[in-house]
């Protein structure tokens, strides 16, 4: 992740990356919890809707999910910026097909945080501008699924396909192939 953010700060563009409640450095309990993490993305925004006019919200992998859902609630945020996401059961590679639908059905935490998705993760609700990278080559979140959500979005969209690109794009190997679009969009 160093490369990926030193990179950004290059760029002139301030970053503040937190964990999750219950992840990283995070107190609390650790649990599939989306709605949890729409009410810390709310948190940070609180923190710094004062000192920032432009707010660009990242999310990555499952992480999207959250950040999708926050931008169509919270109107500080100006800009919307997804990396190899995970939006839909039917697009996930086989393999993880089944592991998830059998969490689905197991475990009571999973089915409400799925629902929770289900009912909030509306593509055409995202009013600002959009942003989306996937790594052609992701063998954990088929690309297809960034392709997807894409197509649903109604907002000035924008999406680039690192064509090496696995699932670690924050990998100094393939920051180059996408960042200086990334750089362009953020700073437009």
């Amino acid at each position: 992740m160093k490369p990926f953010l030193e990179e950004y700060y290059k760029m002139g563009i301030s970053l503040f990356l937190f964990d999750f409640t219950g992840y990283g450095e995070s107190g609390g309990k650790g649990e599939f919890n989306h709605s949890q993490r729409v009410a810390d993305i709310s948190s940070v925004l609180e923190r710094f809707k004062h000192k920032y006019k432009k707010i660009v919200l990242c999310g990555i992998s499952l992480g999207t999910i959250s950040a999708a859902i926050a931008a169509t609630k919270y109107k500080e945020i100006t800009g919307l910026y997804l990396v190899n996401g995970y939006y839909d059961l039917l697009l996930t590679y086989p393999r993880f097909y089944l592991q998830t639908l059998l969490g689905y059905f197991l475990n009571q935490e999973i089915r409400i945080e799925t629902i929770y998705a289900w009912k909030h993760l509306r593509p055409e609700r995202i009013k600002i501008p959009t942003l989306i990278v996937a790594g052609a080559k992701d063998q954990i979140v088929n690309p297809k699924q960034s392709i997807n959500f894409y197509n649903k979005l109604a907002c000035e969209k924008k999406l680039i396909i690192a064509p090496d690109g696995v699932h670690a794009l924050t990998d100094q190997r393939y920051i180059q192939e996408f960042l200086p679009e990334v750089k362009q969009w953020i700073l437009q």
